[in-house]
């Protein structure tokens, strides 16, 4: 899965970057008080950046509260486990006390 993500990113920024190649033009900026002419490549490269910053920082929630969901689930495993070998010996001692007793009742 790791590999598919670096494969599939790669071929974003191959396309952002063919496309900023494409577009050397200038445009104008108007945003607020900053009026400037940039070239279309360095806006849709710092656009692709802030996208990819916000998307990052929007997905650090959800991958802490995954991180703790599995150690979550890895220690109520380990509980569970360790139970069941209890239950397992309790019950093969069971067994053969079992035995034992239908040894004595013949």
């Amino acid at each position: 899965m790791t590999t598919v993500r670096y494969i599939l990113l790669v071929l974003l920024l191959l396309i952002v970057l063919v496309f900023g190649i494409l577009n050397v033009n200038e445009a104008r900026i108007n945003f607020l008080l900053f009026d400037a002419r940039i070239s279309i490549a360095l806006i849709i490269f710092l656009s692709f950046a802030l996208g990819s910053i916000i998307t990052v920082l929007f997905s650090i929630p959800s991958y802490f509260k995954r991180r703790k969901m599995k150690s979550e689930f890895e220690s109520k495993i380990k509980t569970l486990e360790t139970d069941l070998a209890q239950k397992s010996n309790e019950l093969k001692i069971a067994n053969e006390n079992l035995v034992k007793a239908k040894g004595n009742i013949q």
